[in-house]
């Protein structure tokens, strides 16, 4: 581990005031654990780390006059998992309460996870489905990003070095009608070879308004099957042959030419797996438990 200075600032105007002048390989830190071991495998040589675990505002859950939820990206799994959250809201601590193992469950945070952005992370599939929207504060002021335009296609997130992740906004209830997420992993401690998550809206005729199907871990980003979903509009999903649109999803997020190893031929088959697990639940409206 190489030397660097430590701050752990008490409000969020002293936390951005530090990242403003600590120079461009400055890191952040909530709970530390992605940080802490490439720190210690030497794979991150900052001159500075910035403790935001003590900063006020930046930990809990809040429901808005809206209806929406403001998740604190210093809240850590164990937390969330024990929030009791009404409809598919519960989805959000039902995965964070099934991910990785107790640990890291009580150490990581669901913002370190999601500025981390690892491939084959949990939280930036289910978020991307929900189409959350993340807030990022500098001493430049605020800018607010939805998924699309938060998560890097080549890999990791659009957060600029100055900024700081300090709001992550779920839509309220209304914004969708049932919401499912799905993963596969050999133990239970490792970390997902595919996740799948999925929302949908229906029209009042019970026809799909409006649907996003997200894939983690074929790619270095979530990747959306926009061209499967809205193929999917204004048709019934009870009427539908669920694992025919399953394949689909997987032909489009990792098409068969790019499947070409025998570990991306595997995850082609998982994606179809979780991709009719996700549907059929949508379809049903069975919400996690």
């Amino acid at each position: 581990m190489t030397p660097f200075s430590f701050h752990r600032p008490a409000t969020l105007d002293d936390a951005v005031g530090v990242l403003a002048t600590a120079g461009p390989d400055a890191k952040i830190i909530a709970g530390g654990q992605s940080l802490l071991l490439a720190l210690k495998e030497r794979n991150a040589r900052p001159n500075s780390v910035i403790s935001i675990a003590d900063v006020p505002g930046l930990s809990g859950v809040t429901e808005t006059e809206a209806g929406s939820l403001e998740i604190g990206p210093c809240t850590t799994y164990a937390k969330l998992a024990k929030i009791a959250l009404p409809g598919w809201h519960a989805e959000i601590p039902a995965v964070a309460g099934n991910l990785a193992d107790r640990s890291v469950r009580s150490m990581g945070t669901i913002g370190g996870g999601v500025c981390e952005a690892g491939v084959r992370f949990d939280m930036p599939t289910l978020l991307s489905g929900l189409e959350a929207s993340f807030k990022l504060t500098s001493a430049r002021g605020v800018r607010v990003l939805n998924a699309d335009a938060f998560f890097n296609a080549s890999g990791g997130t659009y957060i600029a070095r100055d900024e700081i992740l300090t709001d992550i906004t779920v839509p309220a209830l209304p914004h969708w009608s049932n919401v499912a997420f799905e993963k596969f992993r050999f133990r239970t401690f490792d970390a997902a070879i595919a996740t799948v998550a999925g929302a949908v809206l229906f029209a009042p005729d019970g026809t799909v308004e409006r649907l996003r199907i997200v894939v983690g871990g074929v790619a270095k980003a979530p990747v959306v099957a926009i061209g499967t979903a809205n193929s999917l509009k204004g048709r019934s999903l009870g009427a539908i042959f669920l694992p025919g649109v399953a394949m689909r999803v997987s032909n489009e997020v990792l098409p068969p030419e790019n499947a070409v190893t025998r570990g991306q031929k595997y995850q082609s088959e998982l994606v179809i797996s979780l991709a009719a697990r996700v549907l059929t639940r949508l379809s049903t409206g069975v919400h996690a438990s």
